[in-house]
């Protein structure tokens, strides 16, 4: 499958994941009582911790290798169903104690249900990445899509039973469920009662750096949230959540979309250099002209933004969007150079890069406490663009690519978009003089904004509007 099909069939999986969560929270928020969800948020504090644990870097090492001999293959597809079990019976133990942490011993039973999805998801782990790596992301997209919705299914249809939080687990199991059924039922791979220690140790090295990068990952994701909520309160941490909830959110998902189909293109040229570096600036350049025009008209329309989609209870989240608008974009810019570290296999790499990225935020923070929320947003987007500089920088090495011609790719769409900030920021000033209301001002702005960017782009002649997606019939 060529890499332009692979981000489409993914983003559609991830459209349709999306869908189904909303038309889920839409319907069962009329059939749930609200602790129900507040119980399963508990539940989901503790699964998702124990998720970092579940196949130790494995599953990415499966995608990154040049070859996968069929004895590997046997050997981690049991170690991973052992660390699953593992898990389960973990959780199953510790369940009565975290519900008496918590304070609520409906918990416990919770955690005993939920500790099922990482046995359920071992099943098939190995086939799903063995798919993942051969790019057939179209059969994937209706494996996650049909998963999803069935689990959506059982969840109303408990609910309207009556079941309360029970509906959502059941939700949780039914989609892990028939994810793993049908990947076992897609993949023409099937485990043998084989295993060696020798051949697991081949790909030790890389799976236990990365395993350790994703849990350093995970506490420097969470390390701003604990030192708000401990230091200025539940009601900033509140608007912190809710301001990366509503600007960030988007843009992980493009990021999340571009790293799953770049990983496994990548590491099937990881030995072409001149291809690499072709996927590395190309995509680049894409992640640029999808993610700038967004946080650009965020910012210029930031504070009706707020008050139209929020309300004016929020507005204090319009003086954070300036420094969202810009880790917005560094973040997405990110994923790409994480992208090719991680399908040349330098997990060590990572995990040192990794490292001093989580001793420069949380310096950051701290240096920035006494500024409130901004400060801590500021600072978030300082380190971010600092760790971005020493990521970049390594994966360039030994690439043809020089940094200049890589910046020239960003640069242009960049540029692009900040024209359009000032004339936006200016029509809509205009509009509001003329009496205009705020939302027909607002959804004018809009609408001339798109026009106005892509007219730039044609007058600049931008490389990346070839194609739809710049490396399209591309199969590295």
């Amino acid at each position: 499958m060529t890499l332009a099909a692979s981000v489409r069939w993914i983003a559609v999986a991830q459209a349709a994941r999306f869908a189904s969560q909303m038309l889920s929270l839409v319907v069962l928020a009329r059939l749930l009582p609200a602790d129900a969800y507040g119980l399963m948020a508990m539940a989901m504090t503790v699964t998702n911790f124990a998720f970092l644990f579940r196949d130790l870097g494995t599953m990415a090492a499966i995608i990154q290798r040049p070859r996968v001999p069929a004895l590997l293959k046997h050997s981690l597809y049991w170690l991973n169903l052992g660390l699953a079990l593992l898990l389960a019976l973990l959780l199953a133990a510790l369940a009565s104690p975290l519900a008496h942490a918590y304070r609520d011993p409906r918990l416990a039973a919770v955690l005993m249900a939920l500790a099922l999805v990482f046995p359920l998801s071992a099943l098939a782990s190995v086939q799903q990445a063995l798919l993942e790596r051969e790019s057939r992301f179209r059969l994937l997209a209706r494996i996650e899509t049909l998963s999803a919705l069935g689990g959506v299914a059982v969840a109303l249809a408990a609910a309207s039973h009556g079941a309360g939080v029970w509906s959502l687990v059941w939700q949780m199991l039914a989609a892990t469920g028939l994810a793993s059924l049908q990947l076992l039922w897609a993949s023409p791979w099937r485990p043998r009662w084989r295993y060696s220690w020798r051949a697991l140790r081949l790909m030790l090295d890389f799976s236990g750096h990365f395993a350790a990068f994703q849990f350093l990952h995970y506490l420097q994701r969470n390390a701003d949230s604990m030192l708000i909520g401990r230091l200025l309160g539940p009601a900033l941490l509140g608007v912190y959540a809710m301001a990366f909830k509503i600007v960030l959110s988007p843009l992980q998902h493009i990021s999340w979309v571009a790293s799953r189909a770049l990983v496994p293109a990548m590491s099937r040229c990881q030995h072409q250099p001149e291809r690499l570096a072709e996927l590395y600036q190309r995509a680049s350049g894409m992640t640029a002209l999808l993610t700038a025009p967004l946080m650009a008209g965020l910012y210029a329309l930031r504070e009706p933004f707020v008050l139209l989609v929020l309300g004016p209870a929020w507005s204090a989240l319009v003086a954070l969007v300036p420094w969202l608008a810009a880790l917005g974009l560094i973040q997405a810019q990110a994923a790409i150079p994480g992208a090719v570290l991680l399908a040349q296999g330098q997990a060590r790499c990572m995990l040192r890069l990794g490292l001093l990225s989580a001793l420069l935020q949380l310096a950051g923070f701290v240096l920035a406490l006494r500024w409130g929320l901004p400060g801590m947003v500021a600072a978030y987007c300082v380190t971010s663009l600092l760790s971005l500089l020493p990521l970049s920088g390594y994966a360039l090495a030994g690439l043809p690519l020089r940094a200049l011609a890589l910046l020239a790719e960003i640069t242009r769409p960049v540029a692009a978009a900040l024209v359009m900030l000032v004339a936006v920021a200016a029509l809509y000033a205009r509009l509001l003089g003329g009496g205009a209301g705020m939302a027909a001002a607002f959804w004018t702005c809009v609408a001339a904004g798109a026009l106005v960017y892509a007219a730039i782009l044609l007058a600049m002649r931008v490389p990346q509007l070839d194609n739809l997606w710049p490396l399209r019939g591309a199969r590295p």
